[in-house]
Parts: structure tokens; sequence; C-alpha cells
């Protein structure tokens, strides 16, 4: 074996202490440039390798029909991103195991020639190489293609030997996560490297098991892909109750306000914030019972700027976890519980909805629907309703409904900016009771599938890891146990 960890020798000499003890020889032979850093050499990474020296194994060049980058970076001078086209996968659309659509960015079709090497194909495995060591994903079969990627990351092409979702799922796993922190090369920005990527042992399960998770992974999947059309159905219901399903602005360009209907009462000399298609909006809401904002709010004020802390057991909602679709519950920043008790004005309640108020994606809104303590941070707006059910809302703030107003209330040059005196000038169509439920509902179930979607993967990736530190049939063993839990439902509603 390759591995100079001896396990006897661990458990004798070394248990409990922050000590390795290798060969030069081996020094020498493990790593493509020399290694002499004792975080090369931790206990951890030798005990993983040499558990997965312990079973079947092949190299992942051996595995691939191809792993590839970008080519030479100055093909960047070439690409101009475009608000629609191809979508160009960047690192920061590789979250938690998927690729996240939110924040995609285009390119057009030259550009997407020009980067032949880059282009992503079904089942695709997708790998950050710079900056966030680690962040794994896979494209999907069912996703729209032709897409690209960046320089950033690695394109994974499995041959036949293997199954493709077994070794995404390996990546993801602690094994495969630890080979990336081990194998990070720089100081001010991690990189790895394809030589690297080459060198990756992957063990080799039975084929059975192997095709167990990828049942797992594609059943998560289908979590995911189904609340994301769901989420979008309901959008859709909201803007067509108002007959906006299909809206056409009208041509006109020129808007006359009298002194009195401007000014005066806005404060606002913008031609920006007199447009035409905010009238038609109005006109479109106050066809259905509709209420301010301001008329219904109890609690509508930005959070504070946290103290972070890398372990804190409070979460802080920052406006980058405020997505499309959700928010993003696994990568919120940690504060502490003394901290949040001397900010209760930025408290978050279940319920609460949260506001995107400063930047790219000001007015992104979505409820928070968990009962763990979390504290929102400056750029993120708590707005607390009466008489309303706010996870209806929340969907009607975040559909064009409330993103139209955030247009014509937003205030800054360099930066946009939406403040709560703004916030609750809105005005939103109040449908009756039973469909406000019928929608909330919708959305919890969203909220399901995508925990749900999570649960899985999670399950597939801890079975991975009992296959490869205990034996297959524990592996097994602990999926049956696991896989059609409904447990989790309880904690969600």
């Amino acid at each position: 074996m390759n591995s100079p960890f001896n396990e006897k020798r661990y458990k004798e000499l070394l248990e409990g202490l922050e000590i390795s003890e290798v060969s030069f020889s081996y020094v020498k032979r493990s790593c493509e440039v020399f290694r002499l850093d004792s975080f090369y050499y931790s206990k951890e990474f030798l005990y993983d390798e040499y558990q997965i020296d312990s079973i079947k194994r092949e190299r992942l060049r051996d595995l691939s029909s191809s792993i590839l980058s970008f080519g030479a970076y100055s093909l960047n001078n070439f690409v101009e991103y475009r608000d629609r086209g191809i979508p160009f996968i960047r690192g920061v659309n590789l979250k938690n195991g998927i690729l996240d659509f939110n924040d995609i960015i285009f390119i057009d079709e030259d550009a997407h020639r020009l980067l032949w090497k880059s282009e992503v194909t079904p089942q695709t495995i997708l790998l950050s190489m710079s900056g966030t060591i680690g962040d794994v994903a896979i494209a999907m079969p069912d996703y729209t293609y032709p897409m690209n990627s960046n320089q950033d990351i690695a394109k994974i092409r499995i041959n036949d030997k293997v199954n493709t979702y077994y070794v995404y799922t390996f990546l993801l796993s602690r094994y495969g996560q630890n080979y990336l922190k081990r194998e990070a090369r720089g100081s001010v920005q991690q990189h790895v490297f394809l030589s690297q990527m080459e060198d990756f042992n992957i063990p080799l399960p039975s084929a059975s098991f192997q095709k167990q998770v990828e049942k797992i992974v594609l059943s998560a999947h289908y979590n995911l892909s189904k609340s994301n059309t769901l989420f979008s159905e309901l959008q859709d219901l909201i803007m067509g109750g108002l007959g906006l399903n299909n809206w056409q602005l009208r041509n006109g360009q020129v808007n006359v306000k009298s002194l009195k209907e401007s000014f005066l009462s806005s404060g606002r000399l913008d031609a920006e914030h007199y447009q035409v298609k905010y009238d038609e909006l109005e006109e479109r809401i106050k066809t259905v019972p509709y209420k301010t904002i301001a008329e219904i709010q109890q609690f509508n004020a930005r959070g504070v700027q946290p103290d972070y802390v890398e372990d804190g057991n409070v979460s802080v909602v920052n406006s980058k976890h405020i997505l499309e679709d959700g928010l993003d519950y696994d990568n919120f920043e940690r504060a502490t519980e003394a901290f949040w008790s001397s900010y209760e004005r930025a408290h978050i309640e279940y319920g609460d909805i949260l506001i995107y108020t400063t930047g790219a994606n000001i007015g992104r809104t979505q409820a928070y629907l968990k009962h763990n303590h979390a504290l929102a941070s400056n750029h993120v707006n708590i707005l607390r309703v009466n008489g309303v059910n706010p996870i209806y809302l929340s969907l009607v703030l975040n559909s064009p409904i409330g993103r139209m107003q955030t247009e014509k209330f937003c205030t800054g040059s360099a930066q946009a900016e939406i403040y709560p005196n703004d916030i609750e000038k809105f005005i939103v169509p109040i449908l009756d009771e039973a469909t406000q439920e019928t929608i909330a509902l919708k959305v919890l179930e969203c909220f399901a599938m995508k925990t749900d979607s999570k649960r899985l993967l999670n399950i597939a990736k801890e079975a991975v890891e009992i296959a490869i530190s205990e034996n297959e049939g524990k592996a097994m063993q602990f999926i049956k146990e696991n896989e059609n839990s409904k447990s989790f439902l309880n904690k969600i509603v």
C-alpha cells in the first residue's frame, strides 16, 4: 500500500496527539510537488489514504474519458457576458452539491464555440479548482443545453468503468473533500490542478452499490426539480390572477404628472419613478382587494451589522442568502447567542419576510421557514405583517408585482437601495384567505421537497463513507433504514 499509516502505531503512540510519522521515501513519492508542511501529513488525511488503499480502487485518470478545464486564460478577452443566451457556470453556481442557476450569467454562440474545452454536457461532473476548493455538482440530463463554464471549473467525464453518480457522490463525501483540501495549493488563493485530480484514488464498490447511490442522487434531483417547477407555477398563478401573465406594456413613453401628483407627494423628480408601466401595474392591482404594506405591517426595519464568528450557534442571514427560489439555509453566517440577545430589533421569527435591500439583486424576497434563532444583517429588511399570510405575501413581493415596485421606489446611483419607508408604500393584492392559505401550503411543500432533496443527498454521501470505512453491507443497511424516512417533515412546518 502507498500509505505510510500504521494503525497499531497510531493507537499505541499517537492517539490524542497532533503528530504524524511518515518516512522520507513516502514524502518523496506521495505528492506531485515536494511537500513538507504538517497539514499535508495530518492524521486525518493519512488515515483516509490508509482506508482507501485497503480496498479496491483506481486512479481518476483511468476512470475518466476526459478531465478538462478552460484552455488559455487569454480567451477571457474574447468573452462578453449577456443578459440571455448560453448559461455560463461560475464557481458561485456550485452550491451544496448542486448546480444553482441563481445569479447565472450568459455568453453568446460565438463565445461558446471558442470555449469548446469548457462546454458542459449531460452527466459532466463539475469541480471548483480555484477559490472555494471542493464545490462539486453534476450536470443533470434534464437541464437545458448547450451550457459552458469558466476557467475555475474542471469538467470530469466518466467512462463506463464506473458509475458517474457514484464518483460525483464520492467527491462530495468526506473522503473526496479531504482529498481536495489536502491537495490545495496557494497562500492567497487556493488551487487544485488537473494533474492532481487525475491522481485521485477512487474506491470501487460493487456495481449494485454504485447503482443504489445513483438512484438516491436522482431521487434527490427529482425532488429539487419538482420544487423549482412548483415554485415557478405559484408565481404564475398570482400574476395570472391579476391578468398579468401575458402583460404587454403600452407603447407610450411619456407620462405627464402635475407637481401635486409628483414631487409634492413623492419627493422624487427622476423620470424613472414615473414610468407608465408603474401606473399600469397599480391599475391592475387595484382591480382586486389590495392594501399598502403600511396598512398591514407590524414591523418593518433593516437588521444590524453582525459580529461574525465561525462556531456561533445563531444564524445570520445576509442578502446573498436570499435566492430566487428560497433562502440558502445551508450557508448562513454565524454569530453568538450574546450578540443575538443584544439586538432584538434584528431578530428573525418564523414567517418573517426577508427582503434583499442593497446591490445587484435588490427586491428579492423570501419568507423565513425555520424556528431557529436567526439575525438579519444590515442589508436585509425584516417585514412582519398582520392580517395577511406572510408566506403568500413573500411570494407576491418576489414576483414582478414586488420587483417592479422595487424598481419604482429604489434610490442610489452607484448602488441601488430600497429602504423600509419605501417598502411600506408598496401596494399588494390581498386574495381571499382560502387562496392565501392554499398558496402558502404549496410554498411549504416546495420547502419540504428541497429539504428532502438535501436529506437524500446526505444519505448517499454517508452511505459511500460507510462503505469505505466499514463495508458495503453496513452501507446498504444504512440506506434501507433511512432512504424512505419521512420524520424530517415534522421539523419543517
